[in-house]
C-alpha cells in the first residue's frame, strides 16, 4: 500500500496535541490540555473550542466520538466533559470517580467505558450516569476500546505479576 501525507490546516503549535478521534471521514477532534480542535471537513480546517473553563486546573487526557454529534473527553481528577452538538459546546459530567481517567470509548451512543489507574467506569444510558465496575484491584487500567455495545477490551498492568494484560468483556 501507499500513504499520502498532506498538511491540512494549522493548530496553535505552542500546544501539545494529545488524543485524536474521528466519527467519520469528515468529523474529527484533536485534544490538547483544556481545549479541543474540531474539523468538519476531514482536517482541511480546524476550529479550537475551550472545553474546561479558564482558570481551572484539570487537564484532558483522552477523547472519543460516539457519533458525529456526541463527543466525550476525560482527564485528571476524574474530569469528564461531553458535547451533544459535535463539539461546539461542552458540559461537565460526574464520572463517579476522582481518579485520573486516561482513556474513554463508546461501543454505541448508549454504552461507554472510561478507565484510569484502578478505576473502570461504565455507562449504559449515554453517559447520563456512570457507575464503577468492580474489576480485580490488582490491575491498573490504561486503555479501552469498544468496537460494539456488547464488547469492550481493556489494557492495563497486572501489579501482582508485573506484566501487561488485555481483558475483554
Amino acid at each position: 500500500g501507499s500513504f499520502e501525507s498532506t498538511d491540512y490546516g494549522t493548530l496553535d503549535r505552542s500546544l501539545a496535541v494529545g488524543d485524536l478521534a474521528f466519527a467519520d471521514g469528515d468529523h474529527g477532534w484533536s485534544l490538547y490540555s483544556q481545549s479541543v480542535a474540531r474539523t468538519q471537513n476531514g482536517g482541511a480546517s480546524w476550529q479550537t473550542v475551550r472545553v474546561i473553563p479558564e482558570h481551572t486546573a484539570p487537564e484532558l487526557r483522552a477523547i472519543t466520538a460516539a457519533s458525529a454529534e456526541k463527543i466525550w473527553a476525560v482527564g485528571v481528577g476524574g474530569t469528564m466533559f461531553t458535547s451533544a452538538d459535535g463539539g461546539a459546546t461542552w458540559g461537565a459530567v460526574d464520572p463517579a470517580t476522582s481518579n485520573t481517567l486516561v482513556d474513554v470509548a463508546f461501543g454505541s451512543v448508549s454504552v461507554g467505558w472510561a478507565v484510569g489507574g484502578a478505576s473502570l467506569q461504565r455507562t449504559t444510558n449515554g453517559g447520563t450516569s456512570w457507575f464503577p465496575v468492580s474489576p480485580d484491584a490488582r490491575y491498573s487500567w490504561d486503555g479501552v476500546a469498544a468496537p460494539s455495545e456488547s464488547l469492550a477490551c481493556f489494557t492495563g498492568r497486572d501489579g501482582t505479576a508485573a506484566r501487561d494484560c488485555i481483558v475483554r468483556t
